[in-house]
């Protein structure tokens, strides 16, 4: 058996991209031999760091966005949908919540991670729902039936958690990132092919 190379997906939930992405991802480890390490992470602190812009704040890349995510969606199949709430609320609104509960999944009950991650792209993206306050924190909670439901909404303002999702930026920034779709190190997996 070839050894495991280590990909570090890291994602915002406020991205379809990285939704695309996390998505080729997953059915790419059933195949290849990598580690995926899911990495939540906050996109707006990389555009802050890097001083990079969100791509729909940029008109001519705005206006591409639709057409691109229509033909994304029907490769991946994800139930995409764009709306033009998205344009008006991604700016102005925070994912830090959704992030954060998260990271507190993937420290306190990480075999929830993938359908946490899911259900919050779903909720903005298929059922254009908000992802952004409490009560959309919670209502994503009851749906993947978390055992430790009320120790990870406890702990979503605590360091531990804030802490976990900064290193994981943290990590975005020192392997370069600049926004998302991102994941890394490759090099070992492609000097392997």
């Amino acid at each position: 058996m070839p050894p495991k190379f280590r990909v570090d997906l890291y994602y915002d939930i406020i991205s379809p991209y990285a939704w695309i992405n996390f998505e080729a991802w997953l059915r790419y480890a059933k195949k290849w031999p990598v580690d995926l390490n899911l990495r939540p992470f906050y996109l707006p602190g990389i555009f802050q760091k890097t001083g990079n812009i969100p791509p729909i704040s940029i008109p001519h890349k705005n206006e591409y966005l639709e057409k691109d995510l229509e033909r994304l969606n029907e490769y991946w199949g994800t139930g995409l949908v764009w709306h033009e709430k998205f344009r008006t609320e991604t700016l102005k609104k925070s994912s830090i919540y959704a992030q954060r509960f998260l990271g507190a999944v993937q420290l306190y009950e990480q075999d929830k991670l993938i359908p946490a991650s899911r259900a919050f792209w779903r909720r903005g993206w298929v059922d254009k729902q908000s992802v952004y306050t409490d009560q959309d924190v919670l209502e994503v909670a009851k749906s993947i039936g978390l055992k430790c439901e009320k120790r990870i909404l406890g702990s979503l303002k605590t360091e531990e958690v804030k802490n976990h999702i900064i290193d994981n930026t943290n990590h975005a920034l020192a392997d370069k990132t600049l926004g998302l779709p991102y994941h890394g190190p490759l090099k070992e997996l492609a000097d392997s092919t």
